[in-house]
């Protein structure tokens, strides 16, 4: 599969104040290579994937994911402010709608219940759908917070990992993402 980068390769080089040869660079492609990126070739997955690690950028990394695999991307529009303050008001409301959505739909008893029905299914959409809010919310705030910090949201990933490990949330013997093999 092949789709076209150069909306999200402009937005992070203006965002980021990064040049092209700097990606480029980076990434080990040409500039030219770069160039046509930008310009609308289309790139492979796999080559995206290079770029978005090389940069260590988690607005780009979204992009890319959801370009090639449908992941949900971070807020991006104008509806929000995407400083941390706004970002906390915003995740509060969605947290809040979720929660109000939570109990209106009774879905800990749907989860509970063997005879799920069309309504079910219609009440657990509504709520998925304030789920999706919240979440996407809290990883655009994540964003901020390791903006603030200097880190990409993979790197606060990394750094936690082990802790998941340990809680057995996660398992030991799967491959992960580490920016040190891009």
């Amino acid at each position: 599969m092949k789709a076209t980068i150069s909306s999200p390769l402009n937005r992070f080089a203006t965002r980021t104040n990064t040049p092209q040869k700097v990606i480029a660079y980076a990434a080990k492609l040409g500039r030219s290579t770069i160039n046509n990126y930008f310009h609308g070739t289309p790139i492979r997955a796999n080559e995206a994937t290079d770029i978005a690690n090389s940069m260590n950028d988690s607005e780009l990394s979204y992009e890319m994911a959801n370009l090639f695999l449908g992941i949900p991307k971070l807020f991006s529009g104008d509806g929000i402010y995407h400083d941390l303050r706004g970002l906390l008001f915003t995740d509060k409301r969605e947290e809040d709608e979720e929660k109000a959505s939570f109990i209106k739909y009774d879905i800990e008893g749907l989860a509970n219940d063997p005879n799920f029905t069309r309504d079910d299914a219609k009440n657990l959409k509504a709520y998925a759908f304030e789920k999706m809010d919240s979440t996407v919310a809290d990883l655009t705030e994540l964003n901020a917070i390791c903006k603030m910090l200097g880190i990409s949201i993979m790197d606060l990933f990394s750094e936690r990992l082990p802790h998941y490990q340990k809680l057995h949330y996660m398992r030991k013997d799967e491959q992960t993402w580490n920016k040190d093999s891009h």
